[in-house]
């Protein structure tokens, strides 16, 4: 799991660097 926000964090890294103003990230889990 840690691996997974240290992906996420990267990616709204990378948005603000690159000038996003809003981001958004939704998470879907599938139980099945």
């Amino acid at each position: 799991m840690k691996e997974l926000a240290l992906h996420i964090l990267d990616i709204a890294q990378n948005s603000i660097v690159a000038g996003a103003t809003l981001i958004r990230i939704g998470i879907t889990e599938d139980m099945q």
